[in-house]
């Protein structure tokens, strides 16, 4: 894993604020909010060996909901890279209508080559769940993907199964692309995500498992960061992630180690990976 990854993993950071049959929307919002204390605002990461670091920004309203997030480098970048930016428009109640990732493309000279988009219309229940959302990417006017993303719940109101199918831009038929499915740990982390590609036709689907400390994560995007279809590691449950395994791909394996502050929340990280013997230095700023 290298910052270019830990970006585009960050990349798809949604706030969650849902709801079910059994509580109201304010009373789950409520239940849900593991994130006392300040609010994270910035994430440095640094990878040894390489000039350059990965900064993340995170901007919120004024009921401390997510509404922009920018992924951006800084240092002598020596290779193509993208940097983005996601805005997030909300509901009256909170929850996202609509999602924008404008991604910049640059060579290893840092001239810009392209711009590409991608927007995702969510639909919801009048209880407050996402039911489901239209995502398009715009390369160009005349190059361009639809999706439409189908969300399940389990009887607690989480997010369990996002089904994905995309549009035959001849025919204008839907086709499976992509299911994943979540489990959860007695505490409400993400506990394994499991993907299958329709591409992949008969091939095991990859399963990735995630474990916890008993401090508190960063910030606690919650089930808003699954609408996509993947998970934003570290920042997606409410315990501080320790290590993550992906026995289809060895070297996407990590361990955590951090410094805590007074809030119980990590200052400073240590991503190891054993296999490449990689490491990513990461700073976390609050406010």
């Amino acid at each position: 894993m290298n910052p270019k990854l830990l970006l585009a993993l960050l990349a798809g950071a949604l706030f969650f604020i849902s709801c079910s049959k059994e509580k109201s929307f304010e009373k789950r919002n409520a239940d849900n909010d593991k994130n006392n204390g300040p609010l994270l605002i910035k994430v440095i990461s640094q990878s040894t060996g390489v000039s350059y670091s990965a900064v993340t920004t995170f901007g919120y309203d004024s009921q401390k909901r997510l509404v922009n997030l920018k992924n951006v480098f800084e240092g002598d970048v020596n290779e193509p890279y993208i940097e983005q930016e996601s805005r997030y428009y909300r509901s009256a109640k909170g929850l996202i209508e609509r999602l924008v990732d404008i991604w910049d493309i640059y060579d290893e000279d840092g001239n810009f080559q392209s711009k590409d988009s991608i927007v995702l219309n969510l639909h919801f229940t009048s209880g407050g769940q996402y039911a489901y959302a239209i995502r398009t990417f715009l390369n160009s006017p005349d190059d361009w993907v639809r999706d439409s993303i189908a969300y399940s719940y389990n009887d607690k109101g989480r997010i369990v199964l996002v089904n994905i199918f995309r549009m035959d831009s001849n025919s204008n038929v839907y086709t499976g692309e992509q299911t994943t499915m979540y489990t959860h740990d007695e505490k409400g982390n993400i506990a394994t995500m499991t993907i299958k590609f329709s591409a992949n036709g008969q091939d095991p689907p990859q399963v990735i498992s995630f474990w916890y400390n008993d401090k508190l994560s960063p910030m606690n995007f919650g089930d808003e960061a699954l609408l996509n279809g993947f998970a934003l590691e570290g920042l997606n449950s409410p315990y501080c992630l320790s290590g993550m395994n992906d026995p289809s791909e060895p070297d996407a394996s990590w361990e955590m180690g951090y410094d805590f502050n007074d809030f119980n929340k990590p200052a400073k990280g240590v991503y190891r990976n054993a296999v490449t013997q990689e490491k990513i230095n990461l700073t976390y700023f609050y406010q």
